[in-house]
């Protein structure tokens, strides 16, 4: 730990600059880690998130058919995830919030099994 009670007659040593240093980047490091670290960060959650939002949740039909989920603050739009379908099957979902745009592209093989999920963001 870098010393904290500093006085105005002190003098500052290369070990002590090299103290904060070392505290500066450790910092920043755990920072990134829960910021957003890179595509291949893996981060393990054991407590449960409680979303305590008053957000509602709307659901949006075409046809019969859930076309939209939406997260709404009274009137104002918070996100909108759009469902899409290729011959009746969801084919992506479009996930829209804070400016960002998630698109999962969900891939069959020929017998229309999923084989995996892509994600784009833009």
């Amino acid at each position: 730990m870098a010393k904290t009670d500093w006085g105005m007659n002190d003098v500052v040593m290369p070990d002590d600059m090299n103290q904060i240093g070392q505290e500066i980047n450790k910092n920043a490091a755990d920072i990134a880690g829960i910021s957003g670290g890179t595509n291949q960060t893996v981060r393990e959650q054991v407590a449960l998130i409680l979303e305590t939002d008053t957000r509602k949740t709307v659901f949006e039909f075409t046809g019969g058919v859930l076309s939209a989920i939406v997260q709404k603050d009274g009137a104002t739009e918070v996100s909108r995830t759009t469902l899409n379908y290729t011959s009746g099957a969801l084919s992506s979902l479009v996930q829209v919030a804070g400016g960002k745009t998630v698109t999962s592209t969900i891939n069959r093989d020929g017998s229309g099994i999923i084989t995996d999920v892509t994600k784009g963001v833009s």
